[in-house]
This record gives C-alpha cells, structure tokens and sequence, in this order.
C-alpha cells in the first residue's frame, strides 16, 4: 500500500481510482494522505476496508484540502469508534465534493450518521447529492440519537426530515439568511438531492409524518426514497408543477401500489419534460399497470435512462419492448430479467433492435442462460442494423455465442468512430462515408462526436450538417464513379456530362454511399 501511495503523490495524470481492499480489516490510510494534496482526481471509490481513528483523519483532511475531488464513494466500510463524525465535519470545510455515496450492505448505518451529514449540509455549499444505502444499525438506533438530542424519536425523525428539506437552503449565496427555516422559500438556487435506500426502513412508523414534512416543504424534487403508495400523490403533484424539476425517480415494487395512484403517477410522467432517470421494479402480475407504464414510455420524451427490473411476468418483458420500439427519447437502457419465453422474448427483442434507433446503451442482465434465439437475434439486429455500443448478458454459459456477438459489437462500435472521424475531418474515404450514412439522424452519432470532440450541441448539429453537405458534393468520388470529373463520348444527344451541379445533387439526394458496390 505504501508504494502505491508513493506513486500517487508524484501523479499529476489519474482522473479517477478505485480502491478494493479484499480485506475489510486493511486500512488505506497511506492512499487517502497520498491524495490530499492530489489536484487531478476527480472520483474516488473505496470498497472492503477499516477505517480507524487515524485513517478517519486522514479521509477528513483530504476533504479538506483536496480541491479537485467531485466524487467520493464508500462500499462496505468498516468504521471503529464514533461513526463517522470526523467525516461529517469535514463535509463543513470542503468547497469541492459534488457527491458522496455511502453503500453499507454488510455493516449498519446509525440513523444519528445520517443526521450528522445531512446537518452538514447546512455549511456545506457544494455537496449536490448525499446517498444512503445502507442497513438501519438495530442496536444503537433511534432511542440514543434520540436521547443524545434531547428529544423524542417522532421529533428525531421529524428533524432528520427538516434537515433533508434544508439541505437546498445552504447552497444558497443570495441575501437569503442562513437560517432559512425551510427550503421552499429560498428561490432560483440550483437543486441538490438527498437519496435514502436504508433496506429495512418500511417497518417505521414515520412514513405518514415524513409524507406530510416532503409535501409540506414541497421537497419531493430534491429528496430520493425508495417510494412507496404514500408518497404517490406527492409525486404526482411534484411531478406535475413546472418548479419541482427533479431528474430522477424511484419506484419500489408495483405490485405494492395502487393501480389508481400508478396510472394517475404515469399520465403526469407521460408529459413531463424534467425526469431523466427512470427505474422501476414490477413484480407479480404487472396487468393494468403494466400497461400504463408502457403507454408513458410510448410517448414520453425527456426520459433518457431507463432501469426495469422485471421480476415475474415474462410477458410484461414483450410488452416494454414493443413500448420502447416506439420511444425517441431513452438512450440507455438497463433491463434485468428471470426468465425468459425463448420464441416470443427472441422476437420482441429482434423487433425492438429493428425500430428502435435512438437508445445508445443496451444492458440486460438475466437469472438464467439467455436461449442462442435470443442471442442470434441480438447479434442480427442489434448489432448489425442498430446503433448499439454495449449489450450484456449474464450467466451466459456458452461462451462462443457472448464472443460473437461482442465481435459484432466491436464492429458497430469501430463504425461509429469511423462516421465521427468523417464528421470532425470530411475526406473522400469510402469507410468513413458509409458509417458516417449509416448513423447519420441517430442521437448516438451526436453523443459520440461530443465526447469526442468537445464540441458543444450546436457545434456538433453545425459539423454533421457540413458532413452531409460534402458527402452529397463529393458522392461520386467517395464512391468510386468518377475519379476526377464525367466526360462522354461525342454525340449529337443531351448526355450525363450536360448535367450541372444542381441536377448531380438531386439524383445523388436519393443514392446511398452503399448502393455503389465495390
């Protein structure tokens, strides 16, 4: 550890670094003094370690004096001694950090940790999203925070609540004072989010009082919980007002829900213009609800990343696809599935791959072997026709089927870098050209430039439009029909070589790059 903390303090090139431990008792202390003074890191994962009294300081400093942290992750940590108070008052000091994720599956999280970060939010005026995942700790719980902070645990969780609604009003630079009594008076700050996934949190008996504190303070925009039936018509409302702009939205089960309060939550999802981020989990039966799902997805065009776990009903899994087959506006796509129909499921997959031409990003994760069906048919079109960068199986058992069908993948992928090298530098290369056809109009194209290049939304749309004007201008070149300029034999009739430019770019406006064979 020590030489790899040694390496870290003379690098002036690493972005981002994950650190797995493999042993929860070893400490990375070494790592995190060697990053204090890091100004290139902008993402830092943790996973599987200890962190003692020393090494708490030294994560402490390095939020204090690192300046170009954005992303801090924390997985399965284990902490010694008072649970994590150094780490909440260093969120006090740092102007950087734009989110902190703590993912606690094997070790609990005192609900008195969570008052503490969300307390500092009050100073901290960067922090734009705070993440609990985590188990509620079962033996040091809400009786002694309660007791520490003097008060009972409905007004404990009240004021954990309150602290949740707060958090918009530190970010604040306005004249606004800073004890701003509630978040919904501070007007035109950027919005910060707060999401909560404490695993056992359904059996407290504050959901009502946290329903009526969110709405109360108008909160839902900035607040993620694992959402349940209470909160649907605070969502619904949240949903519908032009002012609450939240980007992402959880559902738990739907099975668990009413099938009035979905159908209402999904005709105001249809037409909102703010949600980004999508992810739902369907068990049981999705019936009626199922489809109201389906016809949001159909229609709904801000939505770019869609997360459906499918737990049950293999029929559902057809019915998404023929949904999404129709949507313009998803570019990722992450489906988690348990079994699968091999004949109907092949086939809504091959009709998805062969109309759908927006998404960018295809992730399916199966609990069973994914049938060679279903992997042909993935291979022909998504791969072949589509604009897909990723596709993912797991549990795969026949490892020929994976490699072919990433082969494929391989392929669309070096097509795409071959149109957005035509698109950054028009030449007379025929590769270049035929990808650059093949993918022109899909928002992929776009994406890709954009990373690649740099270049802003209206620079790119300006620099695919040059592209199609010069691959019309130089089609017969690019093709091979004319190497330098048409000329005809003598004769008294009106030949090809009589047609000027205007009349070559209307027949070449019909003609593809592919039509000409070589």
């Amino acid at each position: 550890m020590s030489a790899i903390a040694k390496e870290l303090e003379i690098n002036t090139s690493l972005t981002k670094l994950t650190v797995e431990m493999s042993w929860q008792w070893r400490c990375p202390e070494a790592v995190f003094t060697a990053l204090q003074c890091n100004t290139t890191l902008k993402e830092l994962s943790v996973t599987d370690c200890h962190i003692c009294g020393e090494c708490e300081e030294a994560l402490a400093l390095l939020l204090q004096m690192n300046t170009g942290l954005r992303l801090l992750y924390m997985r399965d940590v284990y902490v010694s001694g008072s649970p994590l108070p150094v780490l909440a008052a260093a969120l006090t000091s740092n102007t950087t950090l734009e989110s902190l994720h703590l993912h606690q599956e094997r070790y609990h999280l005192a609900l008195n940790v969570i008052v503490e970060l969300c307390n500092a939010l009050r100073v901290n005026r960067t922090l734009k999203k705070l993440q609990f995942e985590a188990k509620v700790s079962p033996e040091e719980p809400r009786f002694k925070a309660c007791k520490e902070l003097g008060s009972t645990e409905q007004e404990m969780l009240l004021r954990k609540s309150e602290f949740i609604c707060f958090s918009e009003a530190a970010s604040n630079k306005s004249k606004h004072p800073e004890h701003v009594k509630h978040a919904k008076h501070v007007k035109n700050v950027k919005h910060r989010q707060l999401e909560m996934c404490l695993f056992d949190q359904s059996r407290f008996s504050f959901r009502a009082v946290l329903v009526e504190q969110l709405a109360q303070d108008e909160c839902y925009g900035r607040v993620q919980l694992p959402w349940t039936e209470p909160h649907l018509p605070g969502l619904t409302a949240a949903l519908a007002s032009a002012f609450a702009g939240f980007e992402e939205l959880h559902l738990c089960d739907t099975h668990c829900m009413s099938e009035a309060g979905l159908k209402q939550l999904f005709d105001v999802l249809a037409s909102n213009k703010c949600v980004r981020t999508l992810k739902v989990c369907v068990s049981g039966d999705a019936g009626e609800k199922g489809r109201g799902l389906c016809e949001m997805l159909k229609v709904n065009r801000s939505i770019e990343c869609l997360d459906l776990d499918i737990r049950d009903d293999i029929k559902f899994l057809e019915e998404v696809l023929h949904a999404l087959a129709e949507n313009v506006g998803i570019t990722k796509i992450v489906l988690t599935i348990y079994e699968v129909c091999e004949l109907e499921t092949a086939t809504a997959f091959s009709y998805f791959g062969a109309h759908n031409k927006v998404a960018t990003d295809f992730v399916c994760t199966s609990g069973s072997d994914l049938p060679p069906s279903l992997w042909s048919s993935s291979r022909r079109d998504f791969c072949t026709t589509g604009p897909y960068l990723r596709l993912k199986g797991c549990n795969v058992c026949m490892i020929g089927r994976e490699v072919s069908l990433y082969e494929a993948v391989r392929r669309n992928r070096g097509a795409l870098n071959r149109a957005v090298e035509f698109v950054v530098s028009p030449s007379l290369d025929r590769q270049c050209a035929e990808g650059f056809e093949h993918f022109s109009g899909r928002p992929c194209l776009l994406k890709h430039l954009k990373k690649v290049s740099g270049k802003t939304e209206l620079e790119a749309l300006l620099a695919v439009a040059a592209a199609e004007y010069y691959l019309r201008d130089n089609y017969l070149l690019i093709t091979g029909i004319a190497q330098h300029s048409v000329k005809c034999h003598p004769s008294k009739a009106t030949q090809v070589d009589a047609l000027n430019k205007h009349c070559w770019l209307a027949i070449v406006r019909h003609l593809k790059v592919a039509d000409v064979l070589t």
